[in-house]
């Protein structure tokens, strides 16, 4: 892992935690940080405000309604700063 990859996890680790969840490693799944469906809006909403994830969604799509929520991993935030969307 990059430095900046490292600094990417931390910040999103630090983004779950804000928002009460369990801290994650690359190849987990975003949902098993156990945050409730607000929580998971918050955080991805403050790590995109710092990281641009949602840079590969189509233009006028709302990402939040198109995440693929069965497939996020946070290596899809870290390594891929993108989100996949249905």
């Amino acid at each position: 892992m990059t430095t900046e990859e490292q600094e990417i996890l931390d910040y999103v680790n630090s983004c779950i935690r804000a928002e009460h969840g369990k801290r994650l490693q690359l190849d987990d799944l975003y949902t098993a940080s156990g945050l409730d469906s607000f929580g998971l809006f918050v955080s991805l909403y403050d790590i995109e405000d710092k990281y641009g994830i949602f840079s590969k969604v189509p233009e006028g799509v709302d990402p939040f309604n198109c995440i693929d929520w069965n497939s996020l991993t946070v290596r899809n935030i870290v390594v891929d700063k993108a989100v996949p969307c249905l």
